[in-house]
């Protein structure tokens, strides 16, 4: 495949779109907002000046005003409207305007082998399209004061696509691992002890998890831990209190990770989110 081909990459997709709809313009006036539930997550506001990261999620970045670009596992940069990044692909990312739309999907929850428009076919282009114009509407409801936080998440609930996401069907053995993890993600849980909690050896187990999952086992932990810290973003919590009580060894480790993850370090990452509107889980 060349070098910047736009249809299609291996380790995730960008697709240009030009959607007939007016971004808003409430991030430019304030700190946007988050939504989460179990499988969904949606962000809108300020970006930031993220390094490198690596998600442990199908992240969707959608543009809030100029386009912005993106490097996905060290291709050539590309100016986008929306971009499809896969679990554990390292990309980059920057805007002229500071703003990003940040759709993020759990990877154990749809199986993207299903839906076309997650791997680069243009014939579901449309999907994305539709996206697009949906979350900058939400966003121009949110600046208008038509949407709370509360009603934002309702139509995170109900679905931002065009097409219904079906829910991926785990191995039930998997599944109750993956429900555990996603539930106590602060949880220090060994191969082991799951393993021998479902009837596998360890080997299988491993095995069997990144198979149904996408993920390892520990690199599926350390998303969800990750995650998990999005929870607390606009708290006042200091760092290294949040650190320990969120399953981190220490602050170092802690810093380590979630610039590793989010391409920012803890304190930037908090700073850029004070003021933000929160409905998480």
């Amino acid at each position: 495949m060349r070098s910047g081909d736009s249809n299609h990459c291996p380790s995730g997709t960008v697709w240009h779109s030009n959607p007939n709809a007016n971004p808003g313009t409430a991030c430019t006036r304030n700190r946007g907002f988050l939504v989460m539930n179990a499988d969904t997550s949606l962000y809108v506001g300020a970006l930031g000046l993220p390094s490198k990261r690596v998600l442990g999620s199908i992240a969707i970045y959608i543009s809030l005003g100029q386009p912005f670009r993106i490097r996905i596992a060290n291709r050539e940069w590309q100016s986008r409207e929306c971009a499809v990044v896969l679990p554990n692909a390292p990309h980059e990312i920057s805007t002229c305007d500071k703003l990003i739309g940040v759709l993020l999907i759990e990877s154990e929850s749809v199986d993207v082998s299903l839906y076309p428009f997650l791997l680069g076919s243009q014939d579901d282009a449309h999907v994305l399209s539709g996206l697009v114009i949906r979350v900058r509407d939400l966003l121009a409801k949110f600046s208008n004061g038509q949407a709370t936080p509360s009603l934002l998440r309702s139509e995170l609930d109900a679905g931002l696509f065009s097409v219904p996401l079906v829910h991926r069907r785990l191995d039930p053995r998997i599944e109750l691992i993956v429900n555990w993890i996603r539930d106590e993600p602060s949880e220090k849980l060994s191969a082991e002890e799951c393993a021998a909690e479902i009837g596998l050896s360890r080997s299988r187990f491993l095995h069997l998890f990144r198979e149904e999952t996408g993920l390892t086992f520990r690199g599926f932990q350390a998303w969800k831990r990750a995650r998990n810290i999005l929870n607390f973003v606009a708290t006042d919590l200091k760092l290294t209190y949040l650190a320990l009580n969120t399953g981190y060894a220490d602050s170092t480790h802690f810093s380590h990770s979630i610039r590793k993850v989010y391409g920012l370090m803890p304190r930037d990452l908090f700073a850029g989110s004070r003021g933000l509107a929160l409905a998480t889980q």
